[in-house]
């Protein structure tokens, strides 16, 4: 068997807030042990393949390692690793007039609702400065992130090409990608990354602003002048479609929670429950081919007129109108809509890069269907390698189920196999034929 790679990456349990006492909200400051022992317990799963190298890139510290058997470790670099004062918070976000103030702890429910907290690399520094703007750039030096993975691939591609077989991402997360650091993306849909992005971008990860199209000597003279064009162009194309195996293998461990969609999908299994059940009471009925689903607003609150405006936009509608809060869509353009949205979430746009399930029917990109969280405390059953990420047990059945009807295939040989869903990940693209 020739020599494999696994790369995986450790994000930061960054800051966020969290209830205190009251009406009250306090700043946590991130923790990085806990991302970087599942990653170690993976590694320990990886290293069961013979030849095979694992590198791990743990952002919480800066650092990158590698390791050939998984007891001897080599330090490959290390960056600065980023402080706990190193979060501001965003006090007006227009373009070209963003305006970052030091966080004030503890904070009011209402600071909570109307900012964000976003990590700057090098804000620290000088540590008299209480106000940043558009104008601020890093200080003291460069902190390590997602578009040093992204290098490190390409490399991979040009001097080892076809022998990265596994990309494992265990961070928090949401739709727009594995969060590392919880850095801010001022257009997070423009092609281009923001010089102090270190998080994960579904729309600008992949496009040619990010990993160009750069002629590559086929083939080159000699070790040296790799090294020099690779020091010169970091990512590639070339580099980075010719890094994967045929089989690769890429998991983004963190969630793809968005109470929106759950609450929508809630409500379609819901429906499509009463009407098997309905059809189950009179013999010779038969479910509609079709049938159509009644999607409510202010079922919970989180379809209510807070969110208006993306619920015009999640239905086609026009928030300048009137806007029904009752919605009837077919079963198959709930279907659609699905399928649309994962695939525009970071795990659908990382599968589409990697031609998994297309070009390359062999590869597989895995993550928790959007709509669904994941959590860090293993079952009692779960210790040692295998103490893991999962989807949320019982609090996500339903989304899971749902999914599963319409096709997804689930990560059985990720999972404890006593659960019906394994670790409740998703395969990307679903599996299910587009309506």
């Amino acid at each position: 068997m020739p020599a494999t790679e696994v790369v995986i990456v450790s994000g930061a349990e960054y800051a966020k807030y969290e209830p205190a006492a009251g009406d009250t909200w306090v700043l946590r400051t991130f923790s990085p042990s806990i991302w970087i022992q599942i990653a170690r317990n993976w590694a320990a799963q990886e290293f069961r393949t013979p030849d095979t190298t694992v590198t791990v890139f743990d952002i919480a510290r800066g650092t990158q390692e590698t390791s050939a058997d998984g007891k001897a470790w080599k330090r490959v670099q290390t960056l600065e690793p980023p402080t706990a004062a190193e979060w501001w918070r965003i006090t007006d976000n227009r373009p070209g007039r963003r305006r970052y103030e030091r966080p004030v702890s503890p904070f009011t429910t209402k600071d909570r609702e109307a900012t964000h907290v976003a990590y700057l690399p090098g804000s620290a520094i000088p540590p008299n400065r209480v106000a940043l703007d558009d104008s601020y750039r890093p200080v003291g030096g460069p902190r390590l992130g997602m578009q040093d993975v992204y290098n490190y691939i390409c490399r991979i591609g040009l001097t080892r090409p076809g022998t990265l077989r596994g990309l494992h991402l265990f961070a928090h997360a949401d739709e727009d990608g594995p969060i590392l650091l919880n850095t801010w993306s001022p257009a997070p849909h423009d092609p281009g990354r923001g010089l102090l992005d270190i998080d994960a971008r579904a729309h600008q990860d992949f496009t040619t602003a990010n990993i160009p199209r750069v002629s590559v000597p086929d083939p080159f003279r000699s070790d040296a002048d790799r090294d020099s064009f690779i020091a010169t162009n970091p990512r590639t194309r070339s580099g980075f479609n010719s890094a994967w195996s045929e089989d690769t293998t890429a998991v983004v461990w963190g969630c793809l929670g968005d109470h929106f969609v759950k609450e929508f999908v809630e409500q379609v299994a819901a429906q499509l429950a009463q009407a098997k059940a309905k059809a189950a009471k009179r013999p010779g009925t038969k479910m509609p081919a079709d049938p159509a689903i009644t999607i409510r607003a202010n079922v919970r609150g989180s379809l209510g007129e807070e969110d208006r405006a993306f619920w015009a936009a999640f239905f086609g509608l026009n928030p300048a109108s009137g806007i029904p809060t009752t919605i009837v869509k077919p079963l198959s353009w709930v279907k659609q809509k699905l399928i649309a949205l994962n695939h525009e979430a970071y795990p659908g746009q990382l599968g589409s890069a990697l031609g998994a399930g297309t070009t390359f029917p062999r590869r597989r990109v895995l993550a928790a269907p959007l709509g669904a969280s994941t959590w860090v405390k293993p079952a009692d059953r779960d210790r040692g390698v295998n103490a893991l990420m999962r989807v949320v047990p019982r609090e996500f059945d339903t989304v899971l189920g749902l999914y599963q009807g319409l096709g997804f295939v689930y990560a059985l040989d990720l999972a404890d196999t006593t659960s019906p869903f394994g670790r409740g990940y998703g395969q990307f693209p679903p599996a299910a034929a587009t309506p």
